[in-house]
């Protein structure tokens, strides 16, 4: 017999609307008034772009718990940015928030042009991305890296480093579970939350580590006074829902597009530029050279 989470983990909420607009207005108030704020994003910002999530009614893990077969997702790589990956660029860009740390490997916010790591922590990988395991080099691909029909565990990608002198293996950069999170990321991650006096989680179930123990440290530091302020943005509870300053039931684009209101926060046309010539690039010669800026089984939330 299938099981899986008790129903009520399961199950949406959704804030009436004067209720959200007033959590908005809040959260843009504590934005205003931090030094140092972190997004943390989930699978639950990348859901309008047409990704289906985990932990929802119809997610991923939720069918596969039931015993039922998830319905086949589009390619990553011909989807775009959703109106929410919009805002937090433009966000990042009007220095209102300090640091974007990911579990999602679709590689949206690199579409926006974020960059890693020192913008963007991208916790449990890149599907568009591969490194050198000789040199650490890595390439930002306007294609899926990891090969069809690998092992779980196997990451290599057939192709070979091109830096001159190296000829290392690439192996793509998708964190499985089992699998330790990428050094990179997570020490930029742990900074950038040490360093935080806010941290607003976006679409997140907060249930896997050691992702998620990133904003429970913030939360109980919180308790202390005048401790860091943890917001926490998803239609379904978390079990880090008690440590939250505010709780908003909301998707995420709805929330974003009133906080940004708030904030007078637009999202320019440079940015919807960006993703189109990364759209663009797809249709020409892939891109082959370094980053100039320095499966079911991935382990997301």
């Amino acid at each position: 017999m299938a099981t899986g989470p008790p129903a009520h983990e399961i199950a949406e909420h959704f804030d009436a609307d004067e209720i959200v607009l007033s959590k908005a207005t809040s959260v843009a108030a504590l934005i205003k008034s931090s030094r140092y704020t972190v997004l943390f994003t989930g699978a639950g910002l990348s859901t309008s772009a047409g990704i289906p999530d985990f932990r929802g009614p119809n997610g991923v893990w939720t069918l596969k718990d039931q015993g039922k077969r998830p319905a086949a997702s589009p390619a990553m790589c011909t989807l775009h940015p959703t109106l929410g990956h919009r805002v937090i660029k433009q966000l990042v860009d009007s220095n209102l928030v300090q640091h974007v740390c990911s579990q999602n490997v679709d590689g949206f916010h690199r579409k926006t042009g974020l960059a890693s790591p020192h913008q963007l922590s991208e916790l449990h990988g890149n599907t568009n991305v591969e490194f050198c395991i000789r040199c650490k080099s890595e390439y930002l691909r306007e294609f899926r890296c990891r090969r069809s029909g690998n092992h779980v565990h196997d990451h290599r990608t057939g192709r070979m480093c091109e830096k001159e002198g190296c000829g290392g293996a690439l192996h793509d950069s998708i964190i499985n579970f089992g699998e330790d999170l990428p050094q990179k990321h997570f020490k930029a991650a742990s900074a950038a939350f040490a360093a935080a006096e806010l941290v607003i989680v976006l679409g997140s179930s907060c249930r896997v580590s050691p992702a998620a123990d990133l904003p429970e440290q913030v939360g109980l530091r919180g308790k202390l006074r005048n401790g860091p302020k943890l917001v926490i943005v998803n239609l379904q509870v978390t079990p880090l829902d008690e440590l939250a300053a505010v709780k908003v039931h909301a998707k995420t684009d709805v929330f974003l597009a009133k906080m940004a209101a708030e904030l007078g926060v637009v999202v320019p046309e440079q940015v919807v530029a960006v993703e189109e010539e990364w759209a663009g690039r797809k249709e020409g010669k892939r891109q082959n050279g370094p980053l100039r800026q320095g499966s079911s089984d991935a382990v997301s939330d």
